[in-house]
């Protein structure tokens, strides 16, 4: 595991070497930044882990940023208000699998992006977020989406033919079972080009689920799964 003050002080130097370099690396730069705040958390959860007995099933639940996560991340070009993170608690290694699936106007657009890792028994951590990059006409506005932590790192790009007028997040509120070879949906965003009307509603159950994604226009949901 990572010590936390070695780690704080040489990502700080990098984000200070590459202030001025080019968009792409500073954004490499910050993906690394986030899987290593994720790193410091997993370190947390490793030792809490030690301490109490083994999961007997296998859950994930939200999990709050501690002030020193919130401040790193705020170095980077993702805000707060624009990530999620969950601690994933398996009764022994598994495969895990994830997946960002796009619904617009309540019916699948596609899915975005999927991955399968595998995952040690105990406490892991992930998060899920968008970055939004604004353009012109020669290089209009896309979205970045990630998944990152330690069952690995995904980005899946889109981009935007109109401007947002509204957008959101939304997570389960508690912890939940994970059933085997079957999708749970955890968390999503929302967006509305029209007229900036939203419906948030926690994904807590399919019914919840169900009315997100039909009464908003653009719903990106990120669910997962245990193998």
């Amino acid at each position: 595991m990572i010590e936390k003050e070695n780690f704080e002080a040489e990502f700080l130097q990098l984000l200070k070497r590459y202030e001025g370099e080019s968009n792409n690396l500073k954004k490499r730069v910050n993906i690394l930044l986030l899987i290593g705040i994720l790193g410091i958390a997993g370190c947390d959860a490793e030792q809490t882990k030690q301490k109490i007995s083994m999961n007997k099933e296998d859950t994930v639940s939200p999990y709050e940023l501690s002030d020193k996560e919130l401040e790193l991340i705020n170095l980077t070009s993702t805000n707060e208000g624009d990530l999620l993170v969950y601690k994933i608690g398996l009764a022994d290694k598994r495969e895990f699998e994830t997946k960002i699936d796009y619904y617009q106007n309540g019916k699948l657009s596609n899915t975005l992006m999927k991955m399968t890792n595998e995952i040690k028994k105990g406490d892991s951590l992930m998060s899920f977020g968008v970055r939004r990059f604004s353009g012109d006409e020669k290089d209009p506005t896309w979205y970045e989406f990630f998944v990152e932590g330690e069952i690995g790192s995904a980005i899946a790009r889109e981009q935007k033919a109109s401007p947002s007028v509204a957008s959101s997040k939304v997570s389960i509120s508690e912890k939940k079972k994970l059933p085997h070879d079957k999708y749970t949906a955890i968390g999503a965003y929302i967006e509305d080009t029209k007229d900036g009307d939203i419906k948030a509603v926690s994904p807590d159950d399919k019914e919840a689920l169900n009315i997100l994604i039909k009464e908003n226009e653009n719903v990106y949901v990120f669910s997962c799964k245990v193998k």
